[in-house]
């Protein structure tokens, strides 16, 4: 008779490795962005920028809702990871998870840990 193997260890080290994995994503796409020289803008754009968001502030009314604002940007960017939650439904895949804000706690299990070896057996 086959013996009973307990797989949520391996399910609780395939959890673990998927979020040290979305952690080391974030982390290079940090690096990236500090790499990357800031981009600079013309002082005249700049006050122009200013004097928009200082009356958007006054009259709220006017500008987009955040919502607004996640389309648009979606549609400006439909290569970047999380953008466009449509084509995702469309493709009948899944919203990414978002990254964890603490770090895993890892226990040692003791006797009951068995390696990929012993749990095909």
């Amino acid at each position: 008779m086959a013996e009973a193997v307990d797989y949520s260890y391996l399910l609780r080290k395939i959890e673990v490795l998927e979020r040290d994995l979305e952690e080391l994503k974030a982390l290079v796409l940090r690096l990236q962005a500090e790499k990357e020289e800031p981009e600079v803008i013309p002082e005249e754009e700049y006050r122009k920028l200013v004097e928009k968001a200082e009356h958007l502030r006054k009259h709220p009314e006017k500008g987009l809702t955040a919502e607004e604002a996640v389309k648009l940007l979606e549609k400006a960017m439909p290569d970047v990871p999380g953008g466009s939650e449509q084509r995702r439904r469309q493709k009948g895949q899944e919203a990414p998870k978002a990254l964890p804000t603490q770090k895993a706690r890892r226990v040692h299990r003791g006797p009951e840990r068995k390696s990929l070896s012993q749990a095909a057996l």
